[in-house]
Formats: structure tokens, C-alpha cells, sequence
């Protein structure tokens, strides 16, 4: 007989087979072949022009197959008190599991098929204030977010190319490991040009009308200053760069960057004393550029940690 074509009416009306498409709420595009009173279904789903989160539901015995076509998703998941996030590639698949909340990410220029299978008569996709929650959690979370958790599990073909990403963390990253080293120079440069200064330098004398000592000590203040700019300016590198990096130590004093954010604080409170000392009250002076070091240290890590915890990223990765 051949191959007989099947008109769109003849399925609807003789099989029970309709096609449904519509633009969502967030721009998407999804194309459906699906079962009258079945949740079974094929879905052709193309992504907005900017990118962005589906909603979040569940199924109790439908089964969702995810399928990429072109580009990547992300995968977000609901597992007790924490959002786990997966990342699927052109060409992988990966099935739902029933009961489980979940959400999709989609960017720009992808394209998925998804397939709805199981005891689906009669069940239709479940949203409640759970759902609600979780779409709260997973819209805050942002295309570099994901992308950073790609690049810390080496998924290195989903962010070369997204090169805004790319150069803002290798920016942040790159200058904190810098500005160490700058400071550190310029502590180690004073320190040594001091040690070789005569106090009583005769053309010290002539050229500022104080004592060698007291332009040792505004030197010293003034350099101190300039290396707790420097302190602050690796904070600050710092403090950015929680938004955008993927993993956040389970420790965060065993991180480099803390200890190099107290060596640098060390420097300047180091430079303070030695000015202070000229003043007679030497025991004084200590402790007050001791008090003053360990209470910015704490000031800057308690930020960093809490932005680290709370800040952009309210996720635990998974790849």
C-alpha cells in the first residue's frame, strides 16, 4: 500500500494525537506533538534570545528525557536543603526521576527535544509552594554562575567562547595573585633602604629641617598607607571574584588568598609601628597597630565568607 500520510485532523480526531505550540513566558519557543489525556508527549524546545530559567515543577510517575540538540542546559535539582546543578552538552541526554523538583536552564542559541514517557494517564506537571521556592533559588542563579561551575569541573568547551566570562575571572584572579606581589616589593624595598641609612646624615639634615628620624617615620606612615590600599584593593578583588568563581572552599583559612590578604596587612601594620616608635609610649603603639590589624583581618574575612555563603551563588555543584 505504500505510506499513507496522516492529516492533522485525522490524527486529533481518529488517534488522539494533537500539536500544540507557544512562545512561554520567558521568550522560549516549544513545539509539542502530544496524547490527548496523556502527559506523554514530544517537545521541541528552542531557547529566548537572552537565555533564561524555565519553571520549576515535578512529576509523581511521568518520566522527562531530555535531549540536546544544540548548545547546552543546565540542570537544576532539588535535593533536601541544597540546589544541585548539572550541566548537559550537545549530543547527552538525561532522564528525570519522579518526585523530584526540578528546573531547566536554557541559553541563547540551544536547542532541546524532550520526551515524556511512563505511567502518565491522567497526570499533569505538579507545582506547589515548594516549586514556588525553588524558582526563587534558581532565578537568582546567573549564566556566570553556571559557567563557572563548567570551568571548575573542566567543562571546557561550554565556556571558551563565552569570552566576557573568561576575561573578567581571569582579570580578578590574575590581579590578586599581583598585588602581593607589589606590595611586597615596595616593603621589601623601604626596609632595605632604611637598614642602609645613617641617622645622622648630614644631607638629610640639609634638605628637610628635621631630624632623620621624623622623615624615616612619615615615610614609613605614607608607605603604609599605600600598602593598605593595596590591602584593600585585594579585598575588593577578592569580594568580586566570589560572584563569578565556581568553588568555594569547605575551609576557607586553608585558601592562598587569605593568607596573602593578612601577609599584605602585615606589612602595613608593620610599617605603622616602626613610625610609632619614635614616640615614647612604644608599648602603647603596639597594641594599638595590633588591635588595629587583627580587627581589619576579621573585618575582611567575616565579609568574604559571608558572601561567599550567601552572596550570588545559594548552590553546590555537580558535574
Amino acid at each position: 500500500m505504500g505510506i499513507q500520510q496522516i492529516s492533522i485532523e485525522e490524527a486529533e480526531e481518529k488517534h488522539g494525537i494533537i500539536c500544540e505550540h507557544s512562545q512561554m513566558d520567558n521568550q522560549e519557543l516549544r513545539f509539542r506533538l502530544k496524547k490527548v489525556d496523556e502527559e506523554t508527549c514530544y517537545i521541541r524546545t528552542e531557547s529566548p534570545p537572552d537565555g533564561a530559567w524555565q519553571r520549576s515543577h515535578y512529576h509523581t510517575n511521568v518520566l522527562e528525557t531530555y535531549i540536546v540538540q544544540k548548545g547546552w542546559i543546565c540542570y537544576a535539582e532539588k535535593n533536601n536543603e541544597n540546589s544541585i546543578l548539572k550541566i548537559y552538552k550537545e549530543g547527552q541526554l538525561f532522564t528525570t526521576k519522579p518526585n523530584i523538583i526540578h528546573n531547566i536552564y536554557l541559553p541563547k542559541n540551544s536547542v532541546i527535544h524532550t520526551v515524556k514517557h511512563g505511567n502518565a494517564i491522567g497526570e499533569k506537571r505538579l507545582e506547589d509552594e515548594n516549586t514556588y521556592t525553588f524558582n526563587i533559588i534558581t532565578q537568582q542563579i546567573t549564566e556566570s554562575q553556571i559557567l563557572a561551575s563548567a570551568l571548575k569541573h573542566e567543562e571546557f568547551d561550554i565556556v571558551k567562547n563565552n569570552n566576557e566570562y573568561s576575561e573578567t575571572y581571569r582579570h580578578f584572579d590574575n590581579l590578586i595573585w599581583q598585588v602581593p606581589t607589589w606590595s611586597t616589593g615596595i616593603f621589601s624595598a623601604i626596609l632595605l633602604g632604611t637598614a642602609n641609612l645613617k641617622l645622622d646624615n648630614e644631607l638629610l639634615k640639609s634638605l628637610v629641617n628635621m631630624q632623620a628620624k621624623e622623615l624615616l617615620s612619615i615615610i614609613y606612615i605614607f608607605i603604609g598607607i599605600l600598602i593598605s590600599l593595596f590591602s584593600y584593593t585585594l579585598y575588593r578583588f577578592r569580594w568580586n571574584q566570589t560572584r563569578v568563581k565556581a568553588y568555594t572552599p569547605k575551609y576557607h583559612f586553608r585558601s592562598p588568598q587569605v593568607w596573602m590578604q593578612i601577609f599584605i596587612n602585615i606589612q602595613s601594620t608593620t610599617l605603622f609601628l616602626l613610625a610609632f616608635c619614635s614616640i615614647k609610649n612604644i608599648y602603647l603603639n603596639i597594641f594599638i597597630v595590633l588591635v588595629s590589624f587583627v580587627l581589619s583581618s576579621i573585618y575582611q574575612e567575616v565579609i568574604i565568607i559571608k558572601k561567599e555563603k550567601i552572596g550570588d551563588k545559594p548552590i553546590v555543584t555537580r558535574s
